[in-house]
């Protein structure tokens, strides 16, 4: 649908769902139920778009779906129910990076997902482990470099560095 005959038919303040980033049946992302707050008009690259409330940039006519009032409202209260309860945060560091490698595991089951999202946990905590005991290591050296407890703080570098080794 080109802009002249969108705001043929919707003026602004119609009632809408906007797809900022893809359509649900491109992919999960953001459903936005709202309502245009501007006439629709082309881009610079020349597609026809319009602005919603609730977003900043404009949005593709592809990714906005004029509704009726009843499927509005009965989406805007699916919304405030769901935005009421809070959501469940990851408790650990581990949780987190889970969550964040998950949708970049591709597999045909769940078991096989957290078994490589646990993989690519173990890997990640090694290669951060071992960062972490060579940062040691290199500040313990240069701490000790010509002081009295030079010495000691190369023995501490030189385990430190063995350490680094290890969890790689």
């Amino acid at each position: 649908m080109n802009a002249a005959e969108f705001n043929h038919r919707y003026p602004v303040g119609t009632l809408v769902f906007a797809y900022p980033g893809c359509r649900p049946e491109d992919g999960a992302d953001t459903r936005l139920v709202t309502r245009t707050r501007t006439e629709a008009q082309l881009s610079a690259s020349g597609d026809p778009v319009v602005w919603v409330e609730g977003e900043g940039a404009y949005i593709c006519l592809t990714h906005v779906d004029p509704v009726a009032e009843d499927v509005w409202a009965e989406a805007r209260v699916a919304e405030s129910v769901k935005a009421a309860k809070p959501p469940t945060a990851p408790k650990t560091a581990r949780e987190m990076v889970a969550s964040l490698l998950w949708w970049s595991v591709p597999s045909a089951t769940d078991e096989e997902a957290k078994a490589r999202t646990n993989q690519l946990l173990d890997e990640l905590t090694a290669e951060v482990k071992a960062a972490a005991f060579t940062s040691a290591a290199d500040l313990v050296a240069r701490y000790g470099a010509g002081s009295v407890e030079q010495g000691l703080c190369r023995d501490i570098a030189t385990q430190l560095r063995r350490r680094a080794r290890e969890a790689s």
